[in-house]
């Protein structure tokens, strides 16, 4: 996704400066600055634009007179189609190439209603509960009373089961549509607290012409990101502007705006509207949502930690794989060629999210305890002794006593262990059967022995995709779970985006160095 600005005044006032897809523009009077500025009312190293989850994201650097954003200043934030920056005595409009681009979220004003309403809500739910039930007469039945209540306790139950993050925020904007009959709705949310906001979830009705689809305004959404403020919006003025911006044009009728908080702050905002019609959102409505997004707040900001602590984790365990690895060139990254294949099988098996966690920590970790097995051996450029070969095989068991001592990792432990067992009972180390066998470690297994023979040993070279797929094939309901091997094959034979993405891991870097 490519984008540009557009100088407005200033120095580059009718000039279009193309931004970086990869690294970062810097925007400065310095002479290393992507974009060097003479103004002396700007830094040296005044703000950033990078990439970040697909969306382009503006950075101050701690200048002196600030950065800022349609009118506002910014600490970091991203930028959306038709942005106005300013920088210093620079006004730089932000756009994105192609009409995709430019479709994508567009701002849409929305300061000519004449209903407002702004408050900030209680922490918690349970307080919000009892404004939700504070009369307001000709609002609601006491049956919709009684649907929204319970609507509330539903995502209470929902967020507070729920572990990961991108299922949680699906479900929490599952609610919201259901709860306020939004026609469309969007949970803006960074990738850490206090960090840029970007749309993780989209919903929208099916029968929703083009030009209502993805518009909303981010000028609400920041304002509310950064003020903690709900906020109401509703029965709009007419407005002679620009047509293919304006409310009316729009045919939005209200619109909510509310942070999803935590003890900690603001982790994100949701935010809904509703088109042409007569029904529009009310301060009861407000409430409502308020009270869900407290709730989900609370259950992102966990859930934001848990992906923190597991990414952490993830890269300790790989830098110590690599210091492992390091003992025998020919294994250098097998691991995390293993899990790549690993996962693309765990897709197929149709495992879920937790199983998914699992298994990528299982590859990862699956030959750890070759830390006991001698670097000659391993490096050795001839088929191993019957004493060597038993050696060897005692790594699984040294893999699975290392993880368990890890607290909560019990499946991961099996999945070890019994990565070379088979499925009639020949494997190692216990000579488990079938479905005996631990179903991540049959997809290691699997995962295992692909990368054996399509990325080499020390004592061959890599076999070709013909001789691999044959020896899966043929060793179905022996060595492999015949399910996943007739399952892989076809969809390494006949789905190229399955193929690819396992023989990337091959292709980027990844494999082996040679000899030369």
């Amino acid at each position: 996704m490519g984008a540009k600005l557009v100088g407005q005044e200033g120095q580059f006032a009718g000039e279009r400066v193309s931004l970086p897809e990869e690294g970062e523009c810097v925007i400065g009077r310095g002479a290393g600055a992507g974009l060097q500025v003479e103004d002396d009312l700007v830094s040296r190293e005044h703000c950033r634009i990078f990439l970040e989850s697909g969306y382009y994201v503006i950075e101050d650097l701690q200048s002196k007179n600030g950065t800022w954003v349609n009118g506002e200043t910014v600490g970091v934030t991203t930028l959306f189609h038709g942005d106005l920056i300013v920088v210093g005595r620079q006004k730089l409009r932000f756009e994105l190439d192609g009409e995709a681009g430019r479709a994508m979220l567009r701002d849409v004003p929305t300061e000519n209603f004449s209903t407002e309403f702004k408050e900030r809500v209680p922490e918690r739910a349970a307080t919000q509960l009892r404004l939700v039930t504070d009369p307001e007469p000709g609002q609601r039945s006491v049956s919709e009373l009684e649907r929204e209540l319970s609507a509330v306790c539903r995502i209470i139950d929902v967020v507070n089961r729920e572990e990961a993050l991108d299922r949680l925020f699906s479900r929490i904007m599952d609610h919201v549509i259901e709860v306020t009959a939004a026609d469309r709705g969007y949970l803006f949310s960074g990738s850490e607290l206090g960090g840029p906001l970007v749309p993780q979830v989209i919903r929208q009705g099916a029968d929703l012409p083009q030009r209502l689809r993805n518009t909303f305004s981010s000028s609400m959404v920041r304002h509310c990101y950064k003020s903690g403020y709900s906020i109401l919006r509703a029965d709009p003025f007419a407005q002679p502007t620009d047509p293919s911006q304006s409310i009316m044009s729009q045919q939005i009728q209200s619109l909510m705006c509310v942070p999803m908080r935590c003890e900690e702050g603001t982790v994100g905002v949701i935010y809904v509207d509703r088109l042409a019609g007569e029904k529009k959102f009310s301060k009861r409505d407000l409430r409502v949502l308020s009270a869900i997004a407290n709730e989900a707040g609370i259950a992102v900001r966990r859930a934001q930690l848990a992906r923190q602590v597991e990414t952490l984790f993830s890269e300790t365990i790989r830098t110590l794989v690599k210091i492992i690895e390091t003992k025998d060139r020919y294994t250098h990254t097998h691991s995390e060629r293993v899990t790549e294949v690993a996962l693309r099988l765990g897709e197929l098996a149709g495992l879920d999210a937790v199983q998914m966690r699992d298994l990528r920590l299982s590859g990862l970790l699956h030959d750890v305890g070759k830390v006991g097995t001698p670097a000659d051996v391993l490096k050795k450029p001839r088929r191993l002794t019957e004493s060597e070969y038993e050696n060897v095989k005692l790594h699984p068991s040294y893999s699975a006593r290392i993880v368990a001592s890890i607290k909560g990792a019990e499946v991961i432990a099996k999945a070890v262990e019994h990565h070379h067992e088979k499925w009639d009972g020949s494997g190692y180390p216990h000579g488990l059967a079938g479905e005996d066998i631990p179903l991540l470690a049959r997809i290691l297994s699997l995962a295992d022995a692909f990368d054996s023979m399509f990325g080499g040993r020390s004592y061959r070279g890599p076999c070709g995709e013909e001789h691999v797929l044959a020896e899966i094939a043929g060793n179905s309901g022996t060595q492999f779970d015949p399910r996943l091997a007739g399952e892989f094959v076809e969809a390494f034979s006949s789905a190229p985006g399955f193929r690819d993405s396992i023989c990337r891991a091959y292709t980027e870097g990844t494999v082996p160095p040679s000899d030369g």
